[in-house]
């Protein structure tokens, strides 16, 4: 099945699924499918919406046993090292995050920020 075209609310060929969806609609996908000989509409839809502030972490709570670590993008095999411990990249903070005692047995406790602290002060480093 191929895609032909996706279209924006207002474009032709979208007028009577706005009126039937409203504000809630966000796409229209026309499929087409050459065994069937079919041609398929969807629709891309808002099903909910809640206030969201960008930064905070909803869900679950950050664990405190969990370290923020700095590796340099230079320091290839501690990278891997980290990696092979279980530790998370987080591109946006440039930190590894990983479990307290995988720290403590590399030995990187020099260089960890604890993620319970970083979190209560508001930092986003």
């Amino acid at each position: 099945m191929r895609v032909g075209t996706v279209m924006r609310p207002g474009q032709p060929g979208t007028r009577k699924l706005q009126a039937k969806y409203g504000e809630r609609l966000l796409a229209v996908r026309y499929r087409y499918d050459k065994d069937t000989q079919q041609r398929y509409t969807t629709v891309k839809l808002v099903e909910d919406s809640v206030p969201w502030k960008p930064g905070v972490r909803h869900g679950r709570p950050p664990n405190p046993d969990t370290v923020a670590v700095r590796v340099d993008w230079s320091e290839t095999v501690l990278r891997q090292r980290v990696a092979q411990a279980g530790g998370r990249w987080d591109a946006n903070r440039k930190l590894w995050f990983l479990p307290l005692e995988q720290a403590k047995a590399l030995q990187l406790m020099n260089r960890a920020i604890p993620v319970a602290v970083q979190h209560a002060a508001g930092n986003t480093l």
